[in-house]
């Protein structure tokens, strides 16, 4: 009997959860401090993934880049 090929699921382990980079109005942040962010103070929201998150912020699992309305102000 063959053995069943095992799927592989980009970005994610299943020892240890790999998050991507958070930045929120220009400034390193972490995931708790997107979470307790209210979605009415959001202006926008970028996902940056793949090549272009490691070339450009070194960060192999993305980046999520959210600008709020108090830095458009």
């Amino acid at each position: 009997m063959r053995d069943k090929p095992k799927k592989k699921v980009k970005g994610y382990t299943t020892k240890e959860r790999k998050y991507p980079m958070v930045i929120i109005d220009g400034e390193k942040s972490n995931q708790e401090k997107l979470t307790k962010l209210s979605p009415d103070d959001i202006e926008s929201l970028e996902v940056v993934k793949d090549e272009q998150a490691l070339k450009k912020y070194n960060a192999p699992n993305g980046v999520i880049i959210v600008t709020t309305k108090n830095e458009k102000e």
